[in-house]
């Protein structure tokens, strides 16, 4: 009777820590991380760098119901081939609560890119007009995404640092950090997806074809301090002299 007794408890406890485990699985074990990247043109010099447009950005497949774990820390990297260069750059600090037009004209001169973002409220409705624009400073090293959304109106805009840092990937030379990634809602909702494009004109990007392709990769760092990471790559090719 003791023994079966000691098997009955056994078997709960394994039911209830099995249960837990499934009801607080971690950031890491709910999504799928994905980054985008893409630099044009693909055919560049062996040695020196040339101006590129740039395509970057993060999308993350969630299920939102208000108790999802969302990205709070991105660490984006980018190969030796590529390189930021804000030296000729006109530096501003873009004010919160305004539409793109707004953030433009109270910096102008110093956008440097543009893309979109999708809020995800919950599994049937997500808001995909998020305008990002990207902008130089406030100081050296340094961008701010600008997202502004015409159904979330101006008060929900949000104002984004990131900081353009040495890589700690092996074959990786800078990366951009962004240490308080947008939440939406108080976490509520999930910011799904988020990109930019790095306009050629504007002298930001260089790059090269040195190693035959261009690498980008993504570490991301949940609500909970779970934490992974995924990489891709584009191929180049290199320019006769």
């Amino acid at each position: 009777m003791i023994r079966k007794s000691r098997m009955i408890v056994a078997v709960g406890l394994v039911s209830v820590l099995s249960g837990s485990t499934l009801a607080f699985a971690t950031g890491a074990d709910d999504a799928d991380p994905r980054v985008l990247g893409e630099l044009t043109p693909s055919k560049l010099d062996k040695k020196k760098y040339k101006p590129v447009q740039m395509l970057a950005g993060v999308e993350t497949d969630l299920v939102v119901n208000g108790q999802q774990q969302n990205p709070e820390k991105e660490f984006i990297e980018f190969g030796k081939n590529v390189k930021f260069d804000f030296d000729d750059l006109k530096l501003c600090t873009v004010p919160g609560g305004t539409t793109t037009d707004q953030a433009k004209a109270a910096c102008p001169g110093s956008d440097i890119g543009s893309g979109d973002a999708s809020v995800k409220l919950n599994e049937s409705n997500t808001v995909r007009d998020e305008q990002v624009t990207v902008f130089a400073g406030p100081n050296k090293g340094q961008v701010q995404l600008h997202a502004y959304s015409p159904t979330l109106q101006a008060s929900n805009t949000q104002v984004i640092l990131g900081n353009i840092v040495k890589a700690k990937s092996p074959g990786y030379g800078q990366a951009l950090q962004v240490d308080d990634a947008p939440d939406a809602g108080n976490d509520a909702f999930a910011i799904t997806s988020f990109n930019a494009t790095i306009t050629k004109e504007s002298g930001a990007v260089t790059a090269r074809c040195k190693a035959k392709k261009f690498l980008f990769k993504r570490e991301v760092t949940y609500d909970d301090g779970s934490t992974e990471s995924v990489e891709i790559s584009q191929k180049c090719k290199k320019k006769r002299r």
